[in-house]
């Protein structure tokens, strides 16, 4: 590897403040504090969650999912490749026995004669060649190396496969699960609408209250009930995008009603100095770089003489007899030499091509980095701030709840009208719903947080 990076330094055009790429600086901790009282670290998050359904869901995804397949097939193949990079290390024997019957015409001149003169002839050849490129430049143990490096890649992509596949079911599973805790609020609000309308038609009938108070219980009562069908609507499709993870139809596919009322555990993340070396997309980029290094290489090593050897031994007889014969051996051996002399600058071009993928593939690298970065302070973020979130939305329930309460009661004694029981009613469950989808929304968080951080594939 390093007598490429001395070829580059003397052959490229550039010089070191033009080709040099800076590396993302590492900082000791994160900026965003880590959750306190963690119970694990983010490798082990997934069991840490407690939630055997889960793991369960998880394994099966990862035995079903047909993405997968695609990865874990692309990395055979990328295998396969190393053998056929392999094969010019060595040298290519070639085995290929022949037997030949020819009859032809003879034309001899000055000859008159009555019939046209034919013969035969009868040969019969055991050959066994042998040709082999000597790799004076490297070329072809770089081809190898380069074949090498993307196993290791794909197979980092294999990991990445993993991860992605199960967070994603981790993701649907508790946005599944969130939207049941919506709609069992739903339900509870439909419930209560229902009964108030009921009190309303008796008090009206009872000519205690006017009519529009009875419109306006309709009216609350329906509008939750279409936010039901919404509800319904997005956990269909939630319950879909599940089934696609576990690779089973969505026809055939329904998972059981399950409202989550909880809230995630405390999660360690690993350090910045920690994180580079655990998240699947940056071996991948890291294999790539060297990769495109050995490439790079090849094309290097392509703008010198090609020195080829070749030879073979075997027999040649005329009859089948005599073909293992001591005097029917022969044996020739041949050293060649070949060089472009002129392609327009291809081969050049090529070389300069090279170069410049390996550029590409280090940028690509220290900007996945700073993304891998991105990514956790995000995920730390938006976990602490949404604990905040939820523990103010539980004063604010409890408020709306003594609210309504009170104004039922100050209704019932014709202090206040409907339309302020109906301002209650709303604030409450707009809260609760609220609630809820902020409790998804932390379990969404953490599941961000393990897929950061490499989430232990």
């Amino acid at each position: 590897m390093r007598y490429l990076l001395i070829l580059l330094a003397l052959l490229t055009s550039c010089g070191p403040s033009k080709c040099h790429i800076q590396s993302p600086e590492i900082t000791e901790d994160w900026k965003e504090e880590p959750p306190e009282n963690a119970v694990c670290g983010a490798k082990e998050a997934f069991c840490c969650l407690e939630d055997k359904e889960l793991i369960e869901l998880i394994g099966q995804a990862l035995d079903y999912n047909k993405s997968l397949d695609i990865a874990f097939y692309t990395l055979l193949e990328a295998k396969a490749l190393v053998g056929v990079a392999k094969g010019p290390l060595f040298p290519s024997l070639v085995f290929n026995p022949q037997g030949v019957k020819q009859e032809s015409l003879i034309n001899a001149q000055g000859i008159v004669a009555a019939e046209p003169l034919r013969t035969i002839q009868t040969d019969y050849t055991f050959p066994l060649s042998a040709s082999y490129e000597l790799d004076l430049f490297g070329k072809w143990k770089s081809a190898y190396l380069s074949s090498v490096h993307n196993v290791k890649a794909k197979r980092a992509a294999y990991r990445g496969a993993l991860l992605l596949v199960a967070s994603s079911t981790a993701e649907n599973y508790y946005i599944l699960r969130s939207l049941d805790a919506e709609i069992d609020v739903l339900i509870k609000s439909i419930d209560i609408l229902r009964e108030a309308l009921e009190i309303n038609e008796a008090r009206y009938e009872a000519g205690l209250v006017p009519y529009t108070d009875v419109a306006r219980a309709k009216t609350e009562l329906a509008n939750v009930q279409s936010d039901m069908e919404n509800t319904k609507r997005l956990r269909q499709l939630a319950e879909n995008s599940l089934a696609v993870h576990l690779g089973q139809n969505p026809s055939l596919y329904a998972k059981a009603y399950d409202p989550l009322f909880l809230t995630p555990p405390a999660v360690t993340p690993p350090s910045p100095g920690q994180l580079l070396a655990i998240r699947p997309d940056m071996a991948e980029k890291e294999e790539e770089i060297h990769r495109q290094m050995e490439d790079a290489n090849v094309a290097f090593a392509d703008l010198f003489p090609a020195i080829a050897l070749t030879g073979s031994f075997g027999y040649d007889s005329y009859s089948l007899s005599h073909l293992l014969d001591w005097k029917a051996r022969f044996w020739s051996f041949a050293i060649g030499l070949t060089e472009t002399v002129f392609d327009a600058g291809s081969k050049e071009s090529e070389w300069e091509a090279a170069k410049a993928r390996l550029w590409i593939s280090l940028a690509a690298y220290y900007n996945q980095a700073l993304i891998a970065f991105r990514e956790t302070e995000d995920a730390l973020s938006e976990i602490r701030l949404r604990k905040s979130e939820r523990e103010y939305l539980v004063e604010a329930v409890a408020a709306a709840q003594v609210t309504l309460e009170l104004t039922n009661q100050r209704y019932l004694k014709g202090l206040v009208s409907y339309f302020d029981v109906v301002d209650a009613q709303r604030t409450l469950l707009s809260s609760r719903r609220a609630l809820v989808k902020v409790q998804g929304a932390e379990f969404g968080a953490l599941i961000g947080l393990i897929k950061a951080t490499g989430g232990g594939f």
